[in-house]
């Protein structure tokens, strides 16, 4: 599970109960943060991880098929001027550019980015079931995904509600967006069994649960 705008501080490794927390903040301000949490079976898995920065979390696992690097992110907001995106693309490219070239990737978080329903300008990027109006920011995210092969998986799949594809919910509690997302690698698509938003989840934020279901087993490290 990964998590954005933690606000906590430094880099960390720490457990709570079963679980094994992997964060990266920043030094000075409890400010973005982002982090990990592990099962003990997903720890069990664990290759090792890299805390890049107050917005970027990457962590590499062993699978049955090979292996697999998450990383989990905080994109600036809206506020943000130009160069601070550019810098955080070019930090994440950087991540992708680092895993092995048989690792399935997987990217999920807080993009801060619209891709919209538009679908067929995207060369598979976005699926048929995006929610709202792409922006500019979102089609920074799509030539991003584009370049590096992957796919946004919660626009791949018809929902019955409206609730299940908006990811956050603005002050007035009428305006909806989708700007968290999970991605995959195109390669592995087909290991992808759904991918959503959960609005029952009681998590205290105005961004709701974004989970995505794939087959996929996990070996455990023995090194």
């Amino acid at each position: 599970m990964g998590i954005s705008e933690t606000h906590w501080t430094g880099v960390d490794d720490r457990r709570f109960e079963d679980q094994r927390i992997l964060s990266s903040g920043r030094d000075d301000v409890h400010r973005s943060g982002v982090a990990l949490i592990l099962s003990q079976r997903a720890e069990k898995s664990l290759l090792g991880f890299n805390p890049v920065n107050d917005r970027i979390i990457s962590a590499r696992f062993k699978t049955m098929t090979g292996s697999m690097t998450v990383c989990q992110v905080y994109a600036p907001t809206m506020l943000a001027n130009d160069q601070e995106i550019e810098e955080f693309y070019d930090k994440l490219q950087e991540v992708i550019n680092s895993a092995p070239r048989t690792d399935m990737i997987i990217l999920m978080g807080d993009f801060n980015a619209k891709v919209g329903n538009v679908h067929l300008d995207s060369n598979g990027v976005v699926g048929k079931f995006g929610f709202g109006q792409r922006n500019e920011r979102g089609d920074r995210l799509v030539n991003f995904c584009g370049l590096n092969d992957l796919i946004i998986t919660n626009t791949q799949f018809k929902q019955s509600k409206d609730s299940r594809c908006w990811t956050w919910e603005a002050p007035n509690g009428i305006d909806h967006n989708q700007i968290d997302y999970i991605m995959i690698s195109r390669k592995w698509r087909g290991s992808i069994r759904n991918s959503r938003a959960y609005p029952s989840a009681d998590v205290g934020s105005d961004h709701q649960l974004v989970m995505a279901n794939l087959k996929l087993k996990l070996k455990r490290n023995r090194k």
